[in-house]
């Protein structure tokens, strides 16, 4: 009997996750649901518009995310990069979202879909269960929309064949925090500043530290630590803002506009893409979760970046949970460390004189 030749589309599919795996990318558990469920309808997909994932990316597809690592990840497999104010240059067949925690960013992402699929097309959205899962069948309901739903990888599958057209709604907007600060769903601290950033500014100004010449302000977020520390310290020359996720750096260049002559703003995955260098100083605070898993892996990350950005004297403070370990990691990469302060479960940390 002969034996039957292996798929070779679903080795590559099969290698591409591996590659995408041990490359540091580490696939949701949305994406693997959805990928094993439908993976082969995205694949024959004449035009596929993925919202949130680089996981199928191909030269047939069309990628948005706010997130500059999914964007080089799609691209380096060939799929084009759509800007969430954007359009597709044609209408898509399928359309995936893979939907975040935050419900009013999934529902944005599920009317931006909806803009750009052809009709008769297919809506697919994954959520996993611990995110909002469990619940986006009534969000799908209030939306108007008919589906179908299957479960594994502890997610949920959303299928959504001809969802109704949107027509001229507008699917990008900020909003204002309640201190007034520019803001969107789904980026960092959107609803109010964080603890953690509110203990590194009241550390800073408790210590006295002058801050001055060319600065950067890893991981900016929305720029709650720029805006703080730029009319406080007039010896700052230029503070460069450098952040992962685009729509947080478009809340940043608006909430920084008074002093926007000081200021410079960057794209960029910290941990991957080369940054600017021969800063005087770094302030960062920088994220340790992925879902609900504690990452020392992504300050270290951070870490290493600061150290090869700054000039020979210069210095880095950062902000993080007490119990996180990153002193060690700060000695063998800096000629002197200390503590300026710990407040409500937060410690600020001054490191000086990178060893690079």
């Amino acid at each position: 009997m002969k034996s039957k030749s292996p798929d070779k589309k679903k080795f590559v599919k099969a290698f591409d996750m591996i590659q995408k795996i041990e490359s540091g990318i580490e696939l949701r558990d949305a994406e693997r649901a959805v990928d094993t469920l439908v993976g082969p309808t995205l694949e024959k997909a004449a035009r596929l518009y993925v919202i949130g994932s680089s996981t199928w990316a191909a030269k047939n597809t069309f990628i948005t995310s706010p997130y500059k690592g999914v964007v080089d990840q799609g691209a380096s497999q060939g799929a084009a990069y759509i800007p969430f104010d954007q359009k597709p240059p044609e209408e898509c067949d399928c359309a995936v979202v893979i939907g975040s925690k935050q419900k009013e960013e999934t529902e944005e992402w599920i009317d931006l879909a909806r803009q750009n699929l052809k009709s008769a097309g297919l809506l697919v959205v994954a959520l996993e269960n611990e995110q909002g899962g469990k619940s986006l069948d009534k969000r799908l309901t209030s939306l108007g929309l008919k589906y179908t739903v299957e479960t594994k990888c502890k997610s949920r599958v959303f299928l959504i064949d001809n969802p109704p057209r949107l027509e001229n709604k507008s699917t990008y907007s900020l909003v204002r925090r309640a201190d007034g600060l520019w803001t969107k769903a789904g980026v960092f601290s959107w609803k109010k500043q964080d603890v953690g950033t509110s203990a590194f500014l009241k550390i800073l100004e408790d210590s006295g530290v002058k801050l001055s010449g060319k600065g950067a302000d890893f991981g900016a977020g929305i720029g709650d630590i720029s805006l703080y520390v730029l009319p406080r310290h007039e010896t700052i020359s230029s503070l460069t803002l450098i952040e992962h996720d685009s729509r947080a750096l478009e809340c940043a260049r608006k909430n920084l506009e008074s002093v926007q002559g000081r200021t410079e703003f960057v794209w960029a995955d910290i941990p991957q893409d080369h940054l600017p260098k021969a800063f005087d100083f770094v302030l960062m605070n920088p994220p340790f979760h992925v879902g609900k898993d504690t990452r020392t892996d992504l300050g270290l990350g951070f870490i290493k970046k600061a150290a090869k950005s700054l000039k020979k004297q210069g210095e880095l403070f950062m902000v993080a949970n007490v119990h996180l370990p990153y002193e060690n990691d700060l000695r063998q990469l800096f000629e002197n460390i200390e503590m300026l302060g710990v407040q409500n479960g937060f410690k600020v940390l001054r490191a000086k004189t990178p060893r690079t």
